[in-house]
């Protein structure tokens, strides 16, 4: 509630009269105005806490611009590093379907190896080499 609303000036008082009025109203709205000031000490007080840290945030600002001037650097690298990988990727792919060619040659082959393996013990010994020979 505002002061001037506490006393109201009465009208048709001559202005020497109307002084006492004045100065009672002005020292009500001295709680008020001291109120305020204290709000606003505090308010200082806050800023002064937030503005200290201001320093810092430039530092990380400028560090901050540093990193982003190598974006391009960067993104350059990145790509010529997905190119390596497609190729890389197809190359792998090849040894995939030489790996399964090969597999295919193979087992029969290891198959076949593992018939002789029996048979050869069999063998007579004439048809075999000597271990002198060896």
């Amino acid at each position: 509630m505002s002061s001037k609303n506490i006393i109201p000036k009465p009208k048709g008082l001559p202005g020497a009269l109307g002084f006492p009025v004045d100065l009672v109203r002005g020292l009500a709205s001295l709680a008020e105005i001291a109120d305020h000031t204290k709000a606003m000490r505090e308010s200082t007080a806050e800023m002064a806490k937030a503005t200290r840290t201001l320093p810092d945030i430039d530092k990380e600002l400028e560090e901050v611009a540093k990193g982003v001037s190598t974006l391009p650097e960067i993104e350059k690298r990145v790509t010529g590093i997905e190119q390596t990988m497609e190729r890389m990727l197809g190359a792998v792919e090849e040894l995939e379907d030489g790996m399964s060619k090969l597999d295919e040659t193979l087992g029969p082959l290891q198959e076949s190896t593992a018939r002789l393996a029996r048979v050869v013990p069999r063998l007579p010994r004439r048809n075999r080499m000597d271990d002198d020979d060896a």
